[in-house]
């Protein structure tokens, strides 16, 4: 099946023109779990066919083609035909009908290859084979395709799941919208309402000390695995790599290079409900940088593991106004030592951080040990951690494993 793209100069949202679509054209719409619209209708020739269309925002970028500042709408066609003739005249038809209907200025694409433009003014033109959308032939669409869109890509206020999802990214800890969010998505994806529902749950049990079955945990754990892929938001799947974590239905957790971070922080912050980052290499190196980021107010865990900041790496995290709201932080292998951690102590910098992960030698974390039953027997005392308790008061030099499981001695960082 191929794919071809008719791209509109909408000044607004793809949600609104998809439901424009479906109401005036006959397609028949569905939203994604990551609330990508899908519409299908009957192709014209072959009934027994079904031709489908993904609509979605699409910024215009002016670093690559020379055109204007704004966002459009991408419909991406695919038609169930063998011959590419067949297929051509199957979007070129819905591209007419398209631009009749509406009235956008479009553009007719096969990947960069263009072959037709459309403006009300101008009526539609076919251009010559091997015609492209980049600058070398701008004069050839440009003034089809080009007049300035200036507003902002938003969210239709008719997008239920649309509005939820922005709430629930502007008010991560609030699991009533997470909850609100289950409800509305129930009706075409049940399974993925069920993981948000038990994601919850399982948060708040954790926090309770209170122990699930195998069996629980297991269904919870088999859905993730369904949805890990399905959840993470189109404006996010490039810079987000290959790790990420889904907690409480949603993408919270992200694993890269500060390298990577940095650059992308803005969009992390405005598409997910960022909660937890773990940096997987070049921290030391760009520790100034990272620590200048506001985006950082959004983490309520953060882990350097294996980034070799040592303790000038830590002083100058410490110096970050962006870290007040940071409950858990890993300095496990960084080469940090008992004068970081006593500057850490010492420092206001991180007033909510309730959790604390450091090298063993440094004996700042409670070590349990189990029963073969997994039964917690015993406790290793954090010695180091109680020395420096009696000079600052600080619930991470506090903190005691509560015996929910194995694990427990190093929480998540919703867990604490």
């Amino acid at each position: 099946m191929s794919s071809l793209q008719i791209e509109l100069r909408a000044d607004t949202p793809a949600y609104a023109v998809a439901a424009q679509l479906a109401a005036r054209l006959g397609f028949r719409m569905r939203r994604t779990v990551k609330r990508l619209n899908l519409l299908e209708r009957p192709m014209s020739g072959e009934p027994s066919k079904t031709v489908t269309v993904r609509v979605s925002d699409r910024r215009w970028d002016p670093s690559r083609v020379n055109i204007s500042q704004g966002y459009g709408t991408e419909l991406q066609v695919a038609v169930p035909a063998y011959h590419r003739s067949d297929r051509l005249a199957e979007v070129s038809a819905l591209f007419d009908e398209v631009c009749r209907e509406f009235g956008y200025p479009a553009l007719l694409r096969d990947d960069v290859l263009l072959l037709a433009a459309w403006s009300p003014a101008l009526g539609r033109r076919d251009f010559p084979a091997e015609t492209f959308v980049i600058a070398d032939d701008e004069r050839r669409w440009a003034e089809y395709a080009l007049p300035p869109v200036t507003a902002p890509i938003a969210v239709a206020p008719e997008d239920v799941l649309g509005q939820l999802y922005a709430r629930i990214v502007a008010e991560p800890d609030d699991d009533g919208l997470r909850l609100a969010y289950a409800d509305a998505v129930e009706p075409e994806h049940p399974d993925y309402a069920r993981l948000i529902r038990l994601q919850v749950r399982y948060t708040l049990d954790r926090q309770a000390g209170v122990a699930w079955s195998p069996v629980r945990l297991r269904e919870m754990n088999q859905l993730e695995r369904q949805y890990h892929t399905e959840v993470v938001p189109p404006e996010v799947w490039g810079p987000i790599g290959k790790d990420w974590h889904v907690r409480r239905g949603f993408v919270e957790a992200v694993a890269m290079k500060a390298s990577w971070f940095i650059e992308d922080a803005g969009l992390f912050v405005a598409h997910v409900p960022l909660r937890m980052l773990y940096l997987t290499g070049e921290a030391d190196e760009r520790i100034d940088e990272l620590a200048a980021l506001p985006e950082l107010a959004r983490l309520r865990g953060l882990s350097f593991w294996g980034n070799p900041i040592g303790d000038d790496g830590l002083h100058r995290v410490l110096a970050s106004p962006y870290l007040t709201g940071l409950r858990w932080l890993s300095l496990d292998n960084t080469g940090v030592t008992l004068a970081g951690i006593e500057e850490l102590a010492a420092s206001d910098a991180l007033p909510e951080l309730r959790y604390l992960r450091a090298d063993r030698n440094l004996r700042l974390n409670a070590l349990p040990g189990y029963d073969y039953d997994g039964t917690l027997v015993s406790v290793d005392k954090p010695y180091r951690a109680m020395e420096l308790a009696e000079r600052y008061d600080r619930a991470w030099l506090r903190w005691q494993p509560s015996g929910v499981d194995e694990q427990v001695f190093d929480p998540e960082y919703a867990e604490v």
